[in-house]
């Protein structure tokens, strides 16, 4: 493996970057954009805070426990400018979602040969955690989040090679626009510091400390910003005995289950199976790719294996504790896999370099066997990818042909507007849950931002 922190994507003889760039950014458009996508599940309870604010509190309204003020004012700009025309808003979706592989591939340059980082590139744009989260606007919220991380991540890598104030202080900014995208990221923070304490030289290690201060006044005016604005009620929203009783006892199985074996599994199927055996097939999986690195790489690559497992599971420290106690099921969320899915794959080019080091050069060990194991891969991220946005076709068919149909003035008599609309989104999800007050809200806001 190349030296970390010597190579340079800069200097090598591949396709120019600008053409790089325009697939990364096409391929999620080609695979994941539908014109008959429409509003579904969590946007209507976004759009119905919207409504129901002033714009200032608007921005400033938790969801939940979710807290994202930055992504509220994307949102907000989207819905101005497009309305209900949702189709544009997919695009939006997964233009960031071609952005974040884009990315993904500048950072895997860093530390891997041009062609891995390509196939690796591309393995994020066509991943199968895009099913779930490129057909709902919503889920711009996770897709930012990422973008700005990953721009934080690249500048870490900068700062690390030739430190400057600009460049910190645009680590820095970049790394709350990630929290305010989605404060899931929040303790993924820590890593940006460890990333030159774990992989840099004895010089590069010296980064580390400044990005650690950085790092924790951003994550202290978060949380200050956080409990001024959203409170202590929206921290126990999901889970009400959150601040007064222990994680409970599911909830290492839990973070296990999201960090690790979920994107593993996710890299070779695109079925919801049950719990139990996605654990089974990504823990296999993950332990495959760990055997061959611990048996053939250096203290470099281990470490930047330890790196990669602090990516992937840091994050879920907070999302276990608040989720663990629906399923076992919900870790395996794809839209969890916008984030772990980058760690799963870097792991994959990790234990790749190793293998292909002490293999002697062969074209089928070295040519056709990763061809074929690439062609497996990708065709386990996109098999199934027709079911579920046949599913999810189904429920924008529903939810238009209804919000089309409602009124737009809401029932006069105020038990009758406060009545839970039993007709609207029968798609069988248990959320939202809105009343015939707030769906004729949103239909005449949308209504009066529509242009002809």
């Amino acid at each position: 493996m190349n030296s970390f922190f010597s190579s340079s994507f800069e200097n090598d003889k591949g396709y120019p970057l600008w053409l790089v760039a325009l697939m990364f950014l096409v391929v999620p458009v080609a695979l994941f954009w539908r014109p008959s996508f429409f509003f579904i599940r969590d946007d209507w309870r976004t759009l119905t805070i919207m409504v129901e604010n002033s714009f200032g509190q608007f921005l400033l309204k938790p969801e939940g426990e979710q807290w994202f003020p930055l992504f509220h004012l994307i949102y907000f700009t989207l819905i101005k400018v497009f309305a209900d025309r949702y189709s544009f808003l997919i695009i939006f979706t997964c233009l960031a979602t071609g952005l974040n592989a884009f990315l993904f591939f500048l950072f895997c340059r860093r530390h891997l040969s041009y062609k891995l980082a390509l196939i690796l590139g591309l393995g994020y744009a066509v991943g199968s955690a895009h099913n779930a989260t490129a057909p709902m606007a919503f889920y711009l919220s996770f897709i930012l989040s990422l973008t700005f991380f990953l721009l934080a991540l690249l500048l870490t890598d900068g700062y690390c090679r030739a430190p400057s104030p600009l460049k910190l202080l645009s680590v820095g900014l970049c790394a709350g626009c990630s929290i305010t995208c989605h404060n899931y990221t929040l303790p993924a923070l820590l890593i940006l510091p460890a990333y030159p304490l774990l992989v840099g030289t004895r010089e590069k290690r010296r980064s580390a400390w400044v990005l650690l201060i950085v790092m924790l006044v951003v994550i202290l005016l978060y949380l200050w910003c956080y409990f001024t604005f959203a409170g202590l009620s929206a921290v126990s929203s999901i889970r009400p005995d959150l601040l007064n009783s222990p994680p409970p006892p599911i909830y290492l199985l839990h973070w296990f289950a999201g960090a690790i074996a979920s994107p593993f599994y996710y890299l070779l199927c695109n079925e919801r199976l049950p719990a139990v055996t996605g654990m089974a097939i990504g823990g296999v999986f993950f332990g495959l790719l760990m055997a061959v690195i611990w048996w053939g790489g250096g203290k470099r690559e281990k470490n930047m294996v330890l790196w990669t497992m602090l990516y992937n599971g840091l994050p879920f420290l907070v999302v276990s504790l608040a989720r663990s106690h629906f399923s076992l099921g919900q870790a395996f969320g794809q839209r969890y896999g916008v984030f772990t899915l980058v760690g799963a794959l870097f792991l994959v080019g990790i234990a790749w370099t190793v293998l292909a080091s002490k293999i002697p050069f062969r074209p089928l060990t070295h040519r056709i066997l990763p061809l074929t194991v690439v062609g497996l891969l990708m065709t386990g991220q996109i098999i199934h990818t027709p079911e579920i946005f046949r599913r999810y076709q189904w429920e924008s068919r529903i939810a238009r042909e209804t919000y089309r149909n409602y009124p737009r003035e809401a029932p006069k008599d105020r038990d009758a507007a406060e009545e839970v609309s039993q007709h609207f989104l029968m798609t069988g999800s248990d959320f939202p849950v809105l009343t015939r007050g707030q769906i004729s809200a949103v239909r005449r806001r949308l209504d009066e931002l529509r242009v002809p």
